[in-house]
């Protein structure tokens, strides 16, 4: 639908939310979350994609602390649940992003931040 959001005219489009919803309708909002979390190393991603175009706004990010960004914030459980729904596309691809949700590397992301998250522990204990 068309309408006036934000100052931005135009089909204002719902891209991905911060619990797991995927609009696979473009891919460029898709790799951009993407590709925060790849160069985040896994520590955050910006997600709730949502815009007119390539126009985005209100954004929700998701760190590895889950502190900070707004109660939006799902720490380890928004990046595991943006990890296990992404499906990556030709944009990932072109980037060279880690590939998630794919065979061998299905898993590689939420790993990768699991042990992460289990040496910061361990080494609070310390």
């Amino acid at each position: 639908y068309q309408r006036r959001v934000h100052g931005l005219e135009g089909k204002y489009v719902k891209h991905n939310n911060n619990y797991g919803y995927v609009n696979q309708d473009r891919n460029t909002p898709q790799a951009f979350s993407h590709f925060t979390y790849d160069r985040s190393r896994f520590s955050l991603v910006i997600c709730d994609i949502q815009g007119v175009g390539d126009v985005y706004t209100d954004p929700q990010i998701h760190s590895l602390s889950g502190k900070g960004y707004g109660k939006g914030n799902l720490g380890t459980r928004g990046l595991l649940k943006f990890s296990s729904t992404h499906l990556c596309n030709p944009v990932c691809r072109h980037l060279r992003l880690i590939p998630l949700n794919t065979g061998q590397n299905a898993v590689c992301g939420p790993t990768m931040m699991r042990t992460e998250v289990q040496s910061d522990s361990e080494s609070e204990g310390e």
